[in-house]
């Protein structure tokens, strides 16, 4: 049934978009498409480089767009770990291989300082792609420097996943309070989370909601994986209210903040599977979704998993929570972070780049963007107001992962935080990652990791030079959110 739905939902609106009274008329996707129809010399084929995971949602779109404006789409696929050295290639090729790139936003500075990303203000304010209808800062995502690079596709957010059953079973409930006071439900801080995955991590031979246990029920679960490390601690550590440099570029990692957010990053490691310092989305998904552990923190894209009625066996079994944050100054401060989003940009060296500009425009656009959201392989999120309007797309959202996400990442992604957006943004996260997994194998104290890492980040912002860097940080840091909580 809920096939039928969408497919019914996808035929329709296909055939709104063909039809001349189409009830996206001077849309983002019609001014697209009106745009490519007035360039004369248009290629056959529109080339885009992205991850494999992004293919099928992308490519579903392919027939439409050759039919409006005779252009093929076709695809480079390269690996999540490779695909930023990949594009950055093209600053010594210049082959103009790809037109269009799907990128980490977290990767604009390096795509932009390299210039291999083209900055796309003029297309923007020429084809106007609805900026404004994007939810809370995420369009300011994919800008570097004062000026846009990307137009965002995806709204993915870190998210937050705990068992709806187990919580309101009256047993634990009632144990729960008797020991912390007060009923388990969506933790506001970082100690209220440590208080559940502690309180619900149960051995093998104990009982959960009254049954005796066959195997370790674990309290969390998240990506330790080396590569991971930082996406899993940026959160609790923005959550502090600080960033990420001063104005100087001094790195605040190894600040009493850092170093907070590191011991928590460590307390929850201890009430996980010791084997998630290997694990990443495929084992963690079916390790949630299989029923081994009672809270997840990752990629939104878990709640289609934990949603599916063939993957989950935790299916309507979840509750979906706003990140928690920390208390600073009588103020609660919660943010996640946008390692999983993607962004569409226009190579530099493409020889169409104003067409590859308005292909990228009708991907990302309210209309097609939605389909391509809502298809069966997509690891798309919502990103845009319309995905979450009662007059727009949010039944057809909430069908599709369920109403407890949808109403919790609607305040999620007001709290998204970026990453470091900077030129050698790869290697400030990973030398990050590297003494974070030295934390978790117990190589390092949270206090010699932060130092360790700060000394780290110095190196890295000499090697891109450090005054330049601080008037690049200067414009990032207004990209932050303007909420303290949802």
């Amino acid at each position: 049934m809920r096939s039928l739905a969408r497919s019914l939902l996808f035929g329709f609106m296909a055939f709104a978009f063909v039809a001349t009274t189409s009830a996206y008329a001077d849309s983002a996707s019609e001014r697209a498409i009106a745009g490519l129809k007035k360039i004369k010399d248009k290629p056959d084929t529109v080339t885009i480089i992205l991850i494999p995971l992004l293919v099928k949602a992308v490519q579903s779109k392919s027939a439409e767009l050759e039919k409006a404006v005779g252009i093929k789409l076709d695809f480079i696929e390269k690996g999540i770990l490779t695909i930023h050295s990949d594009i950055m290639r093209e600053k010594i090729a210049k082959l103009g291989s790809f037109d269009i790139m799907a990128y980490v936003p977290m990767w604009t500075g390096d795509f932009a300082a390299a210039e291999i990303a083209e900055p796309i203000d003029a297309w923007v304010a020429k084809y106007d792609p609805d900026i404004d209808g994007y939810m809370g800062n995420s369009a300011d995502h994919a800008k570097f420097s004062g000026k846009v690079y990307g137009l965002m596709a995806d709204g993915d957010a870190h998210t937050y996943i705990m068992r709806k059953d187990v919580i309101e079973h009256p047993g634990e409930r009632a144990a729960f309070k008797a020991k912390f006071g007060r009923d388990p439900g969506c933790p506001k801080t970082w100690a209220e989370h440590q208080d559940l995955i502690s309180f619900f991590h149960r051995k093998a031979g104990e009982k959960l909601m009254g049954q005796v246990l066959e195997q370790e029920f674990y309290g969390t679960v998240e990506a330790r994986v080396r590569g991971r490390n930082y996406v899993n601690w940026v959160h609790r550590f923005l959550s502090k209210g600080t960033l990420y440099f001063d104005d100087k570029m001094n790195p605040l990692i190894d600040s009493p903040e850092g170093i907070q957010a590191t011991k928590e990053f460590l307390a929850a490691y201890k009430e996980m599977d010791p084997a998630a310092t290997g694990w990443d989305s495929a084992q963690l998904l079916p390790h949630y979704g299989g029923g081994r552990a009672f809270n997840t923190i990752h990629f939104a894209g878990t709640a289609n998993f934990a949603e599916s009625p063939k993957k989950s066996k935790v299916r309507g079994k979840n509750v979906y929570c706003v990140m928690p944050g920390t208390v600073v100054d009588g103020r609660l401060i919660q943010r996640t972070n946008n390692a999983g989003a993607f962004a569409y940009g226009v190579n530099s060296f493409s020889k169409n780049p104003e067409v590859a500009y308005l292909v990228a425009q009708w991907l990302a656009s309210p209309e097609i963007g939605t389909q391509i959201i809502q298809h069966r392989a997509s690891f798309f999120e919502p990103v845009r107001k319309i995905h979450f309007a009662k007059d727009g797309f949010r039944k057809e959202m909430e069908e599709h992962y369920s109403p407890l996400f949808v109403a919790a990442h609607e305040k999620q992604i007001l709290i998204t935080a970026p990453l470091v957006n900077l030129p050698g943004s790869n290697e400030y996260h990973d030398r990050l990652d590297i003494r974070l997994h030295e934390v978790l194998l117990g190589r390092l104290t949270p206090e010699q990791a932060m130092k360790k890492a700060a000394a780290d980040w110095d190196e890295v912002t000499d090697d891109e030079e450090r005054d330049s860097q601080i008037k690049f940080w200067a414009e990032q840091k207004k990209l932050f959110p303007k909420v303290d909580s949802p």
